[in-house]
């Protein structure tokens, strides 16, 4: 997602139980590597010059399915 000047990218985990732990503790410090990796290939085929003029925003969004009701949580990185 692009908005005033900041590109968005959100990875959404989404857990019906907790019995294998939380979409967010599934967030490990490689898989934002990886993220990153993904995002520096993504900009360098699609926004060839435009990389200098935007800022760059990870977000990690959990989806729990708890008793019918979803329940979301977030956790932003900046870059």
């Amino acid at each position: 997602s692009f908005k005033d000047g900041c590109i968005y990218f959100v990875e959404v985990k989404t857990r019906s139980s907790a019995d294998y732990g939380s979409g967010l503790e599934s967030i490990t410090s490689r898989k934002i590597n990886s993220m990153k990796r993904t995002i520096e290939v993504y900009l360098r085929q699609k926004w060839t010059g435009l990389r200098g003029n935007v800022n760059i925003s990870m977000a990690f969004v959990e989806v729990r399915l708890e008793k019918g009701e979803p329940m979301v949580e977030f956790l932003i990185h900046e870059n």
